[in-house]
């Protein structure tokens, strides 16, 4: 929501204006606002209270002002254009214009600090948008790279979880590899070929903020037996099934409730129901990196706004993947 100012009743937005000292009028090309008693300084000329008209410095500088919030709304997009080749078999080449959205604000404070949740992509405000490869729905057995949290269901490929899965630093590109716990500036500044990260804009890249998320991994030796709840620091990461259906389900693992919070874009109603493709095809299911309670080699898809399906880490589907500005 933009800044406004009353006047004979009427109401009007402010994005700049005039003062007279002297007799001499002078153009106010900034401000201050104060926030929960801290004094931050606002350029008015340069915030647009339409997300989409401002640079992606600008996005950066205002969220990490803490006013984020009070100019934009959950929901809100920008256009991002996606230009390379994600995957390593059978990769999809992207270059088109697809629209980044927020998910939230200072979401889930307590554990992952402050910033804009973005999600990536929309098609539009109440449509979120996954991406898929030409092998939707398929089971890549043969340990083709497509786009699976793994690409194998042996015990290497599936005994570190969520942290050393393909997904995560292979197809995401938000780690520089799956044995780094803090990614480095590289991770941005020269991405993974192949990766989704190398596909964003540079001017996107270059604000995005590493990212604390919780995440259940389970010990094969210990499989009926409770999870261990682990942080991990990401560029870009898939969302939990928690963080986006809102729901408990007995097949998820129950000690990452404590670590984590439904987005405010999926509990709020902004949230039109369907999931499409980068393709258009509607109906579509994304992975999240929620683990099976009991089972390390099955995730959670995200099927519907009151349902998670599992599904084996090997086979392709959805990716909508979630960074912060």
């Amino acid at each position: 929501m933009a800044h406004t100012a009353t006047i004979d009743a009427a109401v009007y937005e402010l994005r700049g204006g005039r003062v007279r000292v002297d007799g001499t009028a002078y153009e106010i090309s900034g401000g201050r606002s104060r926030r929960e008693g801290t004094i931050c300084d606002l350029g008015f000329e340069t915030v647009h209270p339409e997300l989409e008209k401002n640079d992606w410095a600008t996005i950066s500088r205002v969220s990490q002002q803490g006013l984020a919030a009070s100019v934009w709304s959950v929901g809100d997009t920008k256009s991002v254009h996606l230009l390379g080749a994600v995957g390593l078999s059978d990769p999809v080449t992207f270059d088109g214009t697809y629209h980044a959205f927020i998910l939230g604000f200072d979401h889930n404070e307590k554990w992952e600090s402050t910033g804009i949740h973005l999600g990536l992509f929309a098609a539009d405000r109440e449509t979120p948008l996954c991406l898929t490869d030409s092998h939707y729905g398929a089971d890549a057995a043969d340990g083709q790279l497509w786009f699976g949290i793994n690409h194998s269901q042996d015990t290497a490929a599936s005994s570190g979880g969520w942290h050393k899965s393909y997904m995560r630093y292979g197809l995401l590109g938000g780690t520089d590899n799956a044995t780094i716990t803090v990614p480095t500036a590289a991770c941005v500044e020269t991405p993974r070929a192949y990766s989704l990260m190398a596909a964003l804009p540079e001017a996107l890249r270059s604000v995005l903020q590493v990212m604390v998320k919780y995440t259940a991994t389970i010990p094969r030796a210990a499989e009926t037996g409770a999870s261990t709840v682990s942080a991990t620091l990401e560029y870009l990461t898939l969302p939990a099934a928690y963080e986006v259906s809102g729901r408990r389900s007995a097949l998820h693992p129950a000690e990452e409730y404590s670590y984590q919070k439904q987005y405010d874009y999926f509990a709020q109603g902004v949230f039109g129901g369907s999931v499409a493709d980068q393709g258009g095809n509607a109906g579509r299911y994304f992975w999240t990196r929620t683990i099976n309670r009991s089972d390390r080699t099955v995730y959670q898809l995200y099927a519907s706004p009151t349902d998670t399906i599992e599904q084996s880490m090997t086979c392709s589907y959805g990716i909508l993947a979630v960074c912060k500005v």
